[in-house]
């Protein structure tokens, strides 16, 4: 069983978040936990600790520290509830949301991190884009990430992003498995092919680009895109099973992946957060951001780190 940490801070968008990922996933091997975060209350307000001495007895904070995770776990209760998952596991985090869902998530060999980019909640945590943004880039694991505009009625494809690299393949390999049978596409992301202008008066010399030159330099980058996507659907072939459709795609990365999600109605775009591969396209950083604060459908967002959770 995969074990995933499903974020909450009680807001109807973290629950619809949550909602919405877990209707992607094959919930037969899922252990799924409903987490929150609640505030530590400050250590330097007890009696005789830090310059703030004097304000709280030792038996005062450990009643806010109780307190404050009783309403953690009424928050969790109730989202439960709501949710309609009765005898699905909950756990009360302490401290600030991003590193204790990575912390939890590292402790308990989490396979999946489901979180909203915004919102928030009755305990004053917020699952905000800098929660988000410090889970994507610090999760030991694959992060789905779920905005307020996702669609939730689409029917489409499993998009997988590539550049060729090791790491888009090893996004494939442990986020493919998580979800349940869907179609897959593998999708790649080529620059438009910029020719050199020729001389127009202006004082600037170009050296003049022949049609066969035109042609060798299209040859070539269509070659490298084709060896990214047949590069990743061979690797994958043995976790997906069945044909792999592929597309190469054109322009900017990010908003090409948008776009193209939006034509083919995706579930899901799949992308590592870093990699550069043959097309010297990078889904680095900047293009899982876009992503993840773009897309009309869940991203699932892998970093290096993330480990293998396959049976």
């Amino acid at each position: 069983m995969i074990r995933v940490l499903c974020a909450t801070d009680g807001s109807e968008a973290s629950l619809r978040a949550i909602s919405t990922g877990l209707a992607l996933l094959d919930l037969d091997r899922s252990r799924v936990v409903l987490v929150t975060a609640v505030p530590e209350p400050d250590p330097t307000l007890v009696t005789g600790a830090g310059f703030a001495g004097r304000v709280l007895t030792e038996e005062e904070y450990a009643e806010d520290v109780r307190a404050s995770r009783v309403a953690g776990a009424d928050l969790l209760q109730t989202a439960r509830e709501q949710l309609g998952l009765p005898s699905v596991d909950t756990l009360v985090l302490t401290g600030p949301a991003g590193p204790a869902l990575c912390d939890a998530a590292r402790d308990s060999d989490a396979g999946l991190i489901v979180v909203g980019t915004r919102g928030r909640g009755g305990v004053a945590r917020a699952v905000l884009g800098s929660v988000t943004d410090h889970v994507v880039r610090n999760a030991p694991c694959p992060v789905l990430t779920v905005g307020p505009d996702a669609e939730h009625d689409r029917i489409g494809p499993a998009v997988l992003c590539t550049d060729g690299s090791d790491l888009a393949l090893h996004a494939g390999g442990v986020s493919i498995p998580l979800l349940t049978a869907v179609p897959v596409e593998i999708a790649t992301v080529v620059a438009p092919l910029r020719l050199p202008v020729p001389y127009d008066g202006s004082g600037l010399e170009h050296v003049l680009t022949s049609s066969e030159e035109q042609r060798r330099m299209q040859a070539e980058r269509d070659e490298g895109a084709r060896a990214a996507l047949d590069a990743t659907a061979h690797a994958l072939r043995p976790v997906v099973g069945g044909n792999l459709k592929t597309v190469a795609l054109e322009g900017d990365p990010g908003p090409a992946l948008c776009a193209h999600a939006d034509d083919v109605s995706a579930r899901v775009l799949v992308a590592g957060t870093r990699g550069r591969g043959s097309l010297r396209r990078a889904l680095l950083g900047s293009v899982a951001d876009h992503l993840v604060r773009n897309a009309r459908c869940p991203v699932i967002v892998v970093g290096p780190g993330s480990r293998d959770h396959q049976d």
